[in-house]
């Protein structure tokens, strides 16, 4: 699950233009935790995937759905 939503996370951003210092900036999350995110699949919170998911105007299931 977690690498799902790690690539997901990482598509969405790429799609909507975004470093990932812009997502994190926007997210208010520190971009060294995008980066595990996206590369390492670090764990999160429901919390932290809604606000990435309102930062790159996706529905946070999409984060969680195959492509």
């Amino acid at each position: 699950m977690l690498d799902l939503f790690r690539r997901n996370v990482q598509v969405a951003r790429l799609d909507a233009g975004m470093s990932q210092n812009a997502l994190a900036k926007a997210a208010g999350l520190h971009r060294d935790y995008v980066w595990k995110l996206e590369k390492l699949g670090t764990n999160t919170t429901l919390d932290v995937a809604e606000s990435l998911a309102l930062r790159l105007e996706v529905d946070v299931a999409t984060l969680f759905s195959l492509p």
